[in-house]
């Protein structure tokens, strides 16, 4: 049940490291043996933007974005800057708009 423990401790090592290409396939041989892993599947958006791959990362983000009870409004920017750096800037302002009509704290 817990065979994704050592790839999640190779992954954390490699990020450390900065090694952040070679942590991609790792987080998502992670992904593979536990789908509902909330941090990896965090950690590999991250990853995902940083190796410029960010049509990967508005996928993960959207899939956080799913579950109730995580912290929304982080993966939301992280969505719009996904987004943004996708070339679709239309999508990152209405992600951003509906976080802050969601959110009006953000707007001070």
């Amino acid at each position: 049940a817990r065979r994704h423990v050592p790839h999640r401790f190779r992954l954390d090592l490699l990020r450390k490291v900065y090694r952040l290409y070679e942590a991609v396939p790792v987080a998502e041989r992670v992904l593979e043996l536990d789908p509902a892993d909330r941090e990896t599947r965090a950690d590999l958006a991250r990853l995902y933007i940083h190796v410029g791959r960010p049509h990967d990362a508005a996928r993960e983000l959207r899939a956080l974005l799913a579950v109730p009870g995580l912290p929304h409004d982080a993966y939301a920017v992280g969505l719009a800057k996904a987004e943004a750096d996708g070339g679709d800037r239309a999508a990152a302002a209405r992600e951003l708009d509906a976080l802050l009509a969601r959110s009006p704290g953000h707007a001070e």
